[in-house]
């Protein structure tokens, strides 16, 4: 008799959840011996133990343990992965690891490696085994099968191009709600809390599928209130107590918050990246949000789309929305993807009234839309601050502070390397666009151009007096 039990749902059914799951890496290890290649995973469980341990001399005496049994040429373990990865990270060692300090990324390159490896060979072979079958159960399984056995009908009424939402499904909810700010000595909270008008009848009519409603597809006024608390913290001692410092390089610092912070009943650290550029604030905005340029920056984005725009009376709230699509690509896991309602304002800072434009940005609710395959849809939230940053208008600073969820459970040093690379990605990207923006409108220093996003300034503006913070 068909055995509907499982220990990971279908739709949770990726390499990285497999691998974070007690009962899944037991049965992914279990296979893999039977093929006999069973390194991949003692690798992956010797490197995540390494960079737990908090002393240097612990994590050196671990690495050296690990590039014997692993890396170098004719090991026990030898790990199948590029001679040029291979040097790489016995160069590493040689020449900047000691008792006294041993970096937690040493091994970064080999395990992007050995995850693609196993992502391209492993997984398809996997997911045909009685060892997957039993990780999800024979109902499960048959549907896997019959996914690879047929190709996937599309239905008339979905949209034919990478998946994306009809209007319909984007028009506002019923249901309205509210966020409010929370310190508990553990961890940032943001709660929610349900206000007037008429809720769906059921969550099927709501697109959602738990108790408790779906976020309206906007920004509220709220929602800038607590990104800007986590962005410009008003006091060095909040600075500091929310933030930890993850690199610091030539002309921008990346941090992490020291705790998860949870919004809609997740936890996830946030991370704020700050840098300056040489050009008019203008400028950089110009640079930022064109759609053209944002491909160049902004870490690993594939596609960004405009859907469609809500002003704010039809939502019935204080910001316009322009409503983005964007999908991005990242080298281990699945690829991710979103759909964000944008919007922007702006305010004046210091004595010398310096311009601040601020742009928010957060996602409809993954249940009302449509999920490509092999995609993982996201929920997050974040602010990008552009200001001016002297008298002249010569120089401006930037912030990017984001929450989101990743779903699919990564594991922190993937976490790690995906948000470094993205912060080294933007601030490389965003002053290559500013130039190639200034070489393509040389006489645009101190004017806003007409992307669609800007139709949301001008919409504030013309409801609201600009705010000036002292």
């Amino acid at each position: 008799m068909p055995s509907n039990a499982r220990y990971i749902d279908i739709d949770n059914l990726t390499l990285e959840n497999v691998i974070d799951d007690e009962m899944g890496r037991s049965l992914l290890t279990q296979f893999m011996a039977s093929g006999h290649n069973s390194e991949p995973m003692l690798f992956i469980g010797m490197v995540e133990e390494y960079v737990t341990f908090r002393s240097s001399c612990n994590r050196y005496e671990s690495a050296k343990t690990i590039c014997d049994q692993f890396i170098v040429a004719n090991a026990c373990h030898e790990l199948n992965i590029s001679q040029q990865t291979r040097i790489n990270t016995l160069n590493k060692f040689q020449e900047e690891c000691s008792l006294h300090k041993c970096s937690r990324d040493l091994f970064d390159e080999c395990v992007v490696n050995v995850m693609l490896e196993m992502k391209e060979d492993v997984w398809p072979r996997f997911l045909n085994s009685t060892e997957c079958k039993q990780l999800i159960g024979d109902v499960a399984f048959e549907q896997i099968l019959k996914r690879q056995q047929s190709p996937r009908q599309q239905d008339s009424t979905k949209p034919q191009q990478s998946g994306l939402p009809s209007q319909q499904q984007l028009q506002p909810q019923q249901t309205k709600q509210a966020f409010s700010f929370v310190t508990t000595p553990t961890e940032l909270s943001i709660t929610e809390s349900s206000v007037n008008k008429k809720s769906p009848r059921n969550n099927k009519e709501a697109g959602i599928t738990s108790p408790s409603p779906p976020i309206r597809p906007y920004v509220t006024e709220d929602d800038t209130a607590m990104l800007r608390r986590f962005c410009l913290p008003p006091t060095p001692q909040i600075e500091e107590a929310l933030w930890s410092e993850m690199s610091q390089k030539q002309g921008y610092s990346l941090h992490s918050t020291k705790v998860p912070v949870k919004m809609n009943g997740k936890s996830t650290k946030m991370w704020r990246l700050t840098g300056v550029v040489d050009a008019p604030v203008e400028m950089l905005v110009n640079a930022a949000i064109a759609t053209e340029h944002r491909k160049k920056y902004d870490g690993c984005l594939t596609s960004a789309e405009y859907l469609g725009y809500r002003s704010a009376k039809d939502i019935e709230c204080k910001f316009s929305s322009s409503i983005m699509y964007e999908r991005y690509s990242f080298p281990i896991v699945s690829d991710r993807e979103a759909v964000y309602a944008c919007t922007m304002k702006y305010e004046t800072y210091s004595d010398r009234y310096w311009k601040r434009y601020i742009v928010a940005k957060k996602s409809i609710p993954y249940e009302q839309l449509l999920t490509p395959k092999n995609t993982i849809r996201v929920e997050g939230i974040s602010l990008h601050i552009f200001e001016q940053a002297n008298t002249e208008n010569t120089q401006s600073r930037y912030y990017v502070c984001e929450w989101i969820d990743m779903r699919g459970s990564m594991m922190s040093w993937m976490w790690n390397k995906v948000v470094k690379v993205r912060a080294a990605k933007f601030h490389e990207g965003i002053q290559e666009s500013v130039r190639v923006y200034r070489d393509n409108n040389p006489s645009a220093n101190k004017e806003l151009h007409n992307e669609r996003l800007m139709d949301t300034l001008r919409d504030y503006l013309k409801n609201n007096i600009p705010r000036h913070c002292v």
